[in-house]
């Protein structure tokens, strides 16, 4: 009986110090696990922040757009020769009146309106209409005229004044100045000059003959024209050309361009990011 009682005890013995053993085991690797999640989360949190997207800065910021740039402005068109005519007179140059002047050195020159008026023998009067083509109006063109044939003039507004020019030659047939199939023109050719100018110069004329402006007649009055006998031609016929109209329309300046739309606002700047963990630090102590 007293054996059996001792083996009791000291099975019960072994069993109460081997539970309590387990016991302290278990405790120190709960503590050990609890530490364990508590490192991992705390390196997960800072790792998140440090992988944050970095605020924007103004650098950042996109600029914004520049306005597009204002439309060119459309450069005038040729000023129509509407309310602009020209009529030419001519006499024999051994009949001519004292105060009518007939040498090139006054070509171009305004004379008394007396040498454009009887008994001066007067031509049509050219006006826009012998300066439309198919429809379209035109300020460089081809005209006919009795005893010369078919020339090139401008008819039209330059530098606000009524203009009319003369012997505006084309390039191509300038070097055969008054020979055949030259200038003056024949019909075919005459009907490929029909052109639109912005000024005499830009119509070509007086280059050919060597007077350049002086058979340009700016303003209204009456002027000494172009005569063959000024080139050595044998013909006694004086011209002079008579310049009527208004250039008011013309002489409106083109209207503004249209101001450029304003840029559109900058995008408001990010907030500020908040601040990162860099330099935290968390330490545990266990007993």
């Amino acid at each position: 009986i007293v054996v059996q009682a001792w083996i009791r005890c000291s099975l019960q013995s072994i069993c109460v110090s081997l539970l309590i053993r387990i016991a302290i085991k278990m405790f120190k690797w709960t503590l050990l696990l609890s530490f364990l999640v508590s490192v991992v989360f705390l390196l997960s949190g800072c790792e998140s922040k440090n992988d944050a997207t970095p605020p924007l800065t103004t650098s950042d910021v996109p600029a914004a757009p520049a306005a597009p740039p204002a439309p060119p402005v459309a450069p005038p068109a040729p000023p129509a020769p509407s309310g602009v005519t020209a009529t030419y007179f001519t006499m024999d140059i051994n009949s001519l009146p004292a105060e009518c002047p007939s040498s090139l050195a006054d070509l171009g020159k305004k004379v008394p309106d007396a040498c454009c008026a009887a008994p001066f023998v007067e031509a049509p009067v050219t006006d826009v209409s012998d300066f439309t083509n198919d429809g379209k109006v035109y300020t460089c063109a081809p005209l006919t005229l009795p005893a010369l044939g078919i020339i090139r003039s401008f008819l039209g507004c330059a530098d606000a004044q009524p203009t009319y020019a003369e012997a505006c030659v084309p390039d191509a047939v300038a070097p055969l100045l008054f020979q055949p199939n030259g200038y003056p023109m024949n019909q075919s050719y005459a009907a490929t000059t029909w052109q639109d100018a912005s000024d005499p110069t830009e119509c070509n004329c007086g280059v050919a003959l060597g007077v350049n402006s002086k058979s340009t007649f700016s303003g209204t009055g009456c002027f000494l024209a172009l005569g063959l006998y000024m080139f050595g031609v044998a013909d006694n016929t004086t011209y002079y050309v008579k310049v009527d109209g208004s250039c008011e329309a013309s002489a409106a300046a083109p209207p503004a361009p249209p101001a450029a739309p304003a840029a559109p606002p900058a995008p408001p700047a990010a907030p500020p990011a908040p601040p990162a963990a860099t330099g935290v630090t968390a330490t545990y102590f266990t007993m």
